[in-house]
């Protein structure tokens, strides 16, 4: 499931030709829960237009991470085929240079640790009112690759695939 400009969940104010597209890999298994990160990507953007991509398995992920590019990867920890720390260890040894979110319901610190000594960069809870730092991420993903841009560095996964 991919969204663009015109679905629905991403504000009409976005749908500029200068807004800045953000191409986000989302493994999430549970409908329900995709649908409500989503609202709250849509939330927490402000000049970004979303390219959302929904896949429900690990494998997914990974067969998709070899042919799209993608900014941003948030995952769920409970997935189909992996779980914990195994799969965010799994993603970032497939894409070393992507940054990874766990948006999981489970609120164990061993978890929290596991996932972010497995590569994860944030760690959100599911049920949180958690779209201030959704913000903060979109706006980090945008600057970096801002600046990966301007010291003319390639945005390319197939490089490091």
């Amino acid at each position: 499931m991919q969204l663009k400009m015109q679905d629905p969940a991403i504000p009409k104010s976005l749908a500029n030709p200068d807004a800045t597209m953000i191409r986000i890999l989302v493994l999430e298994d549970k409908t329900a829960d995709f649908f409500i990160l989503r609202n709250k990507l849509g939330k927490a953007t402000e000049h970004h237009v979303l390219s959302i991509t929904r896949v429900i398995s690990l494998a997914n992920a990974r067969h998709k991470l070899k042919s799209e590019k993608f900014d941003l990867i948030i995952q769920d920890l409970s997935l189909t085929d992996s779980h914990g720390g195994a799969s965010v260890a799994a993603l970032r040894a497939q894409a070393p240079d992507m940054a990874i979110a766990v948006y999981t319901g489970n609120r164990d610190g061993k978890a929290r640790r596991e996932a972010l000594e497995s590569g994860a960069e944030y760690y959100l809870i599911k049920d949180e009112d958690n779209i201030s730092a959704l913000k903060m991420i979109l706006q980090e993903k945008v600057i970096f690759r801002e600046k990966r841009t301007a010291s003319g560095k390639s945005l390319s996964l197939e490089a490091s695939l």
